[in-house]
């Protein structure tokens, strides 16, 4: 059974890189990591890395456990990875200034503890109401 392990995707200052990283402390000596010009093509290639590794870890005669792969976003890779979130429109329904919004989306502020629930709250919101949508 593999085990869950948990990877951190963050977008750099100006949105233009993302890189993941292990949150999970494994106890593993080989690094596993993506980077990418989008926070899909960063976690793609934490995927290639991790094959990578498997492979090195055989030459070695070591063992990598077989691992499924859980992505936490911070607030500029979650926008990036879902564009079709609208940030003006995030922001107006938490009743935060769209240019702040927008300024944790591109990665040049990070929000604080507080912020960062009521993102989550607002998302959670959207999310529900989402699921109550009838369509005909």
């Amino acid at each position: 059974m593999p085990t869950k392990v948990r990877f951190g995707v963050e977008g750099r200052m100006g949105g233009k890189d993302f890189s993941t990283y292990m949150i999970d402390d494994m106890d593993v000596k080989y690094g596993i990591h993506g980077y990418g010009s989008t926070a899909k093509e960063a976690m793609e290639d934490t995927y290639a890395s991790y094959r990578e590794m498997k492979e090195l870890a055989a030459q070695n005669g070591d063992v990598l456990p077989d691992m499924e792969f859980e992505f936490v976003f911070d607030v500029a890779s979650l926008f990036n990875y879902y564009p079709y979130l609208n940030i003006s429109a995030v922001a107006k329904k938490m009743g935060v200034n769209a240019s702040l919004m927008r300024k944790y989306a591109s990665g040049v502020c990070k929000p604080g503890k507080e912020r960062l629930e009521q993102i989550r709250h607002c998302l959670r919101d959207i999310s529900s109401e989402l699921m109550t949508a009838k369509l005909y």
